[in-house]
């Protein structure tokens, strides 16, 4: 109904101007030739102009109120062929120029109503111009009344047939005018139709752009930013106001190598965010076009950073496994006659009583090199150990042994320890436990060079479980280093040899952990384990 209402709207704004255009021109025209504006012969004209006045207000006031539009339509229709058949009779009846009015209600009637309103209209405006046309005819009207002047009608015949014409001329109108107006609609429900299917599909283009999880954005062809989704926001940590027509190389300063490109299937670049974290991105480029010629690039990216820390982890656990097996093979070739070495030395230094001291020395070198050697291979045969034997133990007193144990065997005078350690048992290898503290707690002394702070911390992380954190104010860990210090043999010291912290990770990943760390160069690191 919200269409019909529309067009009774305009047909009601159309009635009052064609009726003040029209209605005023003939008085205007009258008053030049009788040089009055109140003749008596123009207050018929004077009072049409107020009824359409007053029926327009009327017809808008009730336009709100009214639930049946179509019967108020025809009522408009049929009250529009009254006041033009009263213009008509004014104006010279047979002889009038406004006759072409019944052709516009006519049009209007099609407009509103499609074809039945306007043969509707035509047969009503048929009836009341025929019956206006016998009354002239036989002299019914006194014509005096009428503006024109009087006029000889002509004879039966002609009168039949200007008649006959008028009428015929009405019901064309009407068939041609509704069938155009039938059209017109049609097109406008297809219009309608097309105009939603478009704007859902819009809708629907615009929100998989928004919710898709990897980041698009477009570029101009000068390289400008020109649209920024908000996966891409998520990504970059960037908003669309920021990256506005910017140059691209502007935000992703590694497109400076792909200068010129627009298109490219896979690619990786770097980006540094704001905190200064960097971000590994893999992205494409397509060209966008736009009626055959190309507008810019479209580019999708997608944050690859997890996926480089599992490649990496992946990697990692490769050189493990095989460093495990190597492990267990040198564990068979090695240990055994490492035993037999060691006990040799003890027999011949309890044997061999006439040794002097420099002799004894050496064996004590042979001795302890042996235990360090010996150290080393159960440090490789922790790779290859089966799953750990884990029973109910106290996390604190593991690691108050610990370091009862290291200040007996290292000078740590120089060293304050700063215990925050909750009492919470936890289900661990004790033993594997032990080695992960001892790795961690020697690797802090050695950054600090015996001098700092070490700081343990065991609390409660609100999973159920435990969170480990043991700090150091050494020199901490270079950037570029990252996760590569859990790698079998990396090392940084002189005369280290690489496999402490990668046998602590190896631990708390059999224990279904993990472990991160944060390190700023010259203020120190901080492992933090969760179990």
């Amino acid at each position: 109904m919200e269409p019909l209402k529309d067009r009774i709207k305009i047909l009601i704004a159309f009635r009052l101007l064609l009726t003040l255009i029209f209605l005023g021109a003939t008085v205007w025209i009258h008053y030049r030739e009788l040089k009055s504006a109140l003749q008596p012969a123009l207050y018929p004209f004077y009072g049409i102009i107020v009824i359409v006045c007053l029926l327009t207000i009327a017809y808008s006031f009730l336009l709100k109120r009214v639930r049946r539009l179509d019967v108020f339509a025809y009522f408009q229709l049929f009250a529009d062929v009254s006041i033009i058949t009263m213009v008509v009779f004014l104006t010279g009846g047979v002889e009038s120029p406004l006759l072409f009015l019944y052709i516009l209600a006519i049009i209007g009637g099609s407009m509103l109503l499609g074809r039945s309103g306007g043969f509707a209209v035509s047969s009503i405006s048929s009836l009341s111009y025929g019956l206006l046309v016998d009354l002239q005819f036989y002299g019914l009207f006194p014509w005096s009344l009428a503006m024109a002047p009087s006029v000889e009608m002509p004879n039966s015949t002609t009168t039949l047939y200007n008649l006959f014409i008028a009428i015929t001329a009405f019901f064309t109108v009407a068939l041609l005018s509704g069938y155009l107006a039938e059209r017109v609609r049609r097109m406008e429900t297809e219009l309608d139709a097309a105009k939603v299917d478009y704007e859902r599909l819009e809708s629907l283009s615009r929100n998989i752009i928004e919710n898709i999880g990897s980041g698009i954005m477009t570029i101009d062809r000068d390289g400008r930013i020109t649209s920024f989704n908000r996966a891409a926001e998520r990504i970059t940590g960037l908003s669309f106001e920021e990256v506005y027509l910017k140059g691209i190389e502007e935000v992703f300063p590694d497109f400076r190598e792909m200068e010129g490109k627009r298109s490219l299937p896979r690619g990786e670049m770097v980006f540094r965010g704001k905190g200064g974290e960097e971000l590994f991105l893999g992205f494409s480029i397509s060209p966008l076009k736009e009626g055959g010629e190309e507008r810019g690039a479209v580019i999708i990216f997608q944050d690859m950073t997890q996926l480089k820390k599992m490649e990496e982890e992946a990697r990692r656990n490769d050189r493990l496994r095989a460093l495990g097996e190597l492990a267990a093979g040198m564990a068979h070739e090695i240990r055994n006659p490492l035993a037999s070495i060691s006990g040799s030395i003890q027999v011949l230094k309890e044997d061999l009583k006439g040794l002097n001291e420099e002799d004894r020395h050496l064996m004590d070198i042979i001795l302890t090199e042996a235990e360090r050697l010996n150290n080393l291979i159960a440090d490789f045969l922790v790779f290859a150990r089966p799953a750990p034997k884990k029973k109910g133990v106290s996390l604190k007193a593991l690691a108050e042994e610990t370091l009862e144990l290291l200040c007996s065997r290292r000078d740590l005078k120089d060293v304050k320890v700063v215990k925050e350690m909750e009492d919470i048992r936890v289900f661990v290898d004790p033993e594997q436990m032990r080695q992960v503290f001892w790795n961690l707690f020697l690797n802090a002394i050695e950054a600090m060079d015996g001098r700092g702070i070490l700081r343990v911390g065991i609390r409660r992380n609100g999973r159920g479980g435990a969170e480990i954190t043991v700090s150091d104010t050494g020199k901490g860990i270079k950037r570029e280093y990252g996760e590569k210090i859990f790698d079998p043999f990396f090392t940084t010291k002189d005369m280290g040899i690489g496999v402490g912290l990668s046998v602590v990770h190896r631990i708390i990943e059999g224990h279904n952990g993990s472990i991160t760390f944060e390190s700023k160069e010259g203020e120190g690191t901080t492992f933090r384990i969760t179990l």
